[in-house]
């Protein structure tokens, strides 16, 4: 095998690798905004916001001894004029639950196209006529990574697809006298 095709198939090792951990992570994050999605929904707010009942929380909802009191006040907060508007906490959780699940939808897809392009990388890498394939993979994947940010995996999807695009290049290379090199078509 040529040393093109080791360098592209241990790329492609260590890209199966990190995309495999990377939707394990993904499977994590989307679980954990489920719970956390549930966790809002079934809360005591949920339930009684159309009552009135409450919607806001002042200090004195807190129960806090007189020392917490006192500590809070030499942290400078003045526990006073303290409230925090329910309504507004829960469209804050909600945002944060709607952006963990975005988070793991988009590395989800950044590791199912880097697993793509790192198993192309492994399977193809005595073919050098396949090496398209591995290439615009590794573009495709490289780009989604770099949105969600994954960089030790763009990083090695940048070098797999410029391997690729060598490798792919040496094989059909035509010398200046006019004589297709090994591999070429005409």
């Amino acid at each position: 095998m040529p040393e093109n095709g080791k360098t592209i198939r241990g790329l492609g090792i260590a890209i199966t690798i990190f995309a495999g951990l990377s939707i394990v992570l993904a499977l994590g994050l989307t679980a954990l905004a489920g719970m956390f999605a549930v966790g809002l929904a079934d809360d005591d707010y949920a339930r009684y916001s159309n009552s009135g009942r409450f919607s806001s929380i002042s200090i004195d909802d807190l129960d806090l001894s007189p020392s917490d009191i006192r500590e809070l006040r030499e942290l400078g907060i003045d526990v006073d004029d303290f409230e925090i508007d329910i309504d507004d906490a829960y469209a804050f959780a909600g945002l944060i639950a709607i952006l963990l699940a975005l988070g793991a939808f988009g590395t989800l897809v950044a590791g199912a196209l880097s697993l793509v392009a790192g198993i192309l990388g492994i399977t193809r890498c005595r073919r050098p006529d396949k090496m398209q394939a591995v290439f615009v993979w590794a573009i495709i994947g490289a780009v989604f990574c770099f949105f969600v940010g994954r960089i030790v995996s763009l990083v090695l999807l940048i070098i797999l697809a410029v391997e690729a695009h060598k490798y792919r290049r040496d094989y059909t290379y035509i010398p200046l006298d006019g004589e297709p090199a090994q591999g070429w078509n005409a």
